[in-house]
């Protein structure tokens, strides 16, 4: 998939993590001599910070501008390839043992091990060599962030959890931490009249974030 000129410099996943690892690497790589490649399942970037507020906020135009983003809107042209797959499994490296990430659509990643560089990378046709390869595939979130892959998938989910918060009467939020937090405050925004105190209940509160309940307070957000 990749020029045998050049070697290849993965990153696993599009999610913050990767997609800052793959800016930073753009900016630093010679291109001349080197494939950035991000692997990543979903056709698109899902700004986490912003997807909060997509699936409370009736006004759709937040999903194209800030939540959901091409990748190309995040990578400079011809800078970094995005290949759509998904890893299925990784066998670790060590020595001069090849690892070896196999992938949904039936090719097989390998990355060296432990340094130096192994003598003997095996290759087929249905392989890719990487230089140097990063994990960086993030949290599985569950409930209103717990999002789809594709695009029609996604749209569905989220008009449907806006329905959700739309037709309550009451909201329970169990977690106190970021994701928690930023949620509440969504909800409160976008419906600040009908909405009354208690809104949404924080079960467990980390200490982190105890210092902040005065102003979850004056929102109406009972912790």
């Amino acid at each position: 998939m990749a020029s045998a000129q050049k070697q290849n410099v993965v990153v696993v996943g599009g999610g913050i993590s990767g997609v800052t690892v793959a800016q930073g690497l753009s900016r630093k790589l010679d291109h001349a001599k080197f494939n950035l490649i991000v692997i990543e399942p979903r056709p698109h970037h899902i700004w986490l910070p912003a997807a909060a507020r997509m699936v409370v906020v009736t006004n759709d135009e937040i999903f194209a501008e800030t939540a959901v983003l091409p990748f190309d809107r995040l990578f400079a042209k011809g800078k970094v390839v995005v290949k759509r797959d998904k890893v299925l499994s990784i066998k670790e490296g060590k020595g001069d043992e090849a690892g070896e990430l196999k992938l949904a659509s039936g090719e097989i990643l390998m990355y060296r091990g432990e340094y130096p560089r192994p003598r003997c990378m095996p290759y087929s046709n249905t392989s890719f060599v990487a230089l140097a390869l990063v994990l960086a595939t993030g949290s599985k979130w569950s409930g209103p962030i717990s999002l789809p892959e594709s695009e029609a998938d996604l749209r569905q989910v989220v008009s449907q959890w806006r329905e959700k918060f739309k037709a309550a009467e009451d909201v329970v939020i169990v977690g106190g931490g970021a994701v928690g937090v930023e949620l509440s405050g969504e909800i409160r925004d976008e419906y600040p009249v009908y909405r009354l105190s208690p809104m949404c209940r924080f079960l467990t509160f980390k200490s982190t974030f105890r210092k902040r309940r005065s102003r979850l307070y004056t929102l109406g957000i009972t912790c």
